[in-house]
């Protein structure tokens, strides 16, 4: 399909702590086994009404006793989920991945979109560091714009694998793709055109490149809906985090499928 919009998603790297200390204030939850399951029975996209991401959030005696571990930063604990997976660095230096586990089945609602609406970034300017730095500008704001969203994500331990897609596929950078498996083929391969954002030292954008690769329809995400969207994977580390941050690109996308046998004449 062509003039589909590629962005970017990554494996982020937070610091934190196995316990409720200060800095370390904002936790993250493992799946309570009543939510998983009705995952298991039902699947996500039925899940009977479960509390919202303002719920859970404002009544931490909702989930006590499920934390997994806790971040410096409410907006770090908010892309984490965002993001699906990623690394928590530990105050001992060591660092251990989370994996995405499960949701409260609750429909995703994009604070981005939400903050051009309310017309507080013009829409070619929204990116990950635009959208942190308003909340940072504007800490008056911020829970309600987080509490926007009422999609609330749980996580699990990890290993020292890369995370894994809604195939179960570990997941490759730079080749695996997220799509909506319901409009478009998942499980097959595709090839990607766009721009990919090129970084250097000090976090800025050196130049734009383009991008035409084989790629693997291996993953899903609550943001990526219909024919028009595609969100490759970058993998984690500084780069990555870069581009993924920035990248908001036209693009298309083929997909290769069997031609099947023509008739004999």
């Amino acid at each position: 399909r062509r003039g589909m919009l590629v962005t970017g998603y990554y494996e982020p790297v937070f610091k934190g702590n196995l316990t409720k200390d200060p800095p370390f204030l904002t936790p993250i939850y493992a799946l309570p086994p009543s939510l998983a399951n009705n995952s298991r029975e039902q699947g996500e996209r039925q899940i009977a009404a479960y509390w919202t991401r303002q719920e859970i959030e404002t009544n931490p005696e909702l989930l006590k006793g499920y934390e997994l571990a806790f971040l410096k930063d409410p907006v770090d604990a908010f892309l984490l989920q965002i993001q699906g997976s990623g690394r928590i660095q530990l105050p001992d230096s060591s660092v251990r991945s989370v994996r995405f586990a499960g949701t409260n089945g609750l429909e995703y609602k994009s604070i981005g979109k939400l903050l051009v609406d309310e017309k507080r970034i013009p829409l070619e300017k929204v990116t990950i560091p635009v959208i942190r730095a308003y909340l940072l500008e504007h800490p008056e704001q911020q829970q309600r714009i987080l509490h926007h969203n009422p999609r609330f994500v749980f996580f699990y331990w990890g290993d020292e694998h890369g995370p894994k897609g809604s195939y179960g596929v570990e997941l490759s950078p730079g080749r695996s793709i997220a799509v909506d498996d319901i409009a478009l083929p998942g499980g097959s391969i595709g090839y990607l055109v766009s721009r990919m954002p090129q970084g250097e030292t000090g976090g800025a954008i050196k130049d734009w490149q383009t991008m035409t690769r084989f790629v693997f329809p291996q993953d899903s995400g609550a943001a990526i809906k219909g024919t028009g969207r595609v969100d490759i994977f970058l993998g984690h580390g500084e780069a990555a985090e870069l581009a993924a941050n920035h990248m908001k690109e036209q693009g298309s996308l083929y997909f290769l499928v069997e031609r099947p046998p023509q008739k004999a004449q």
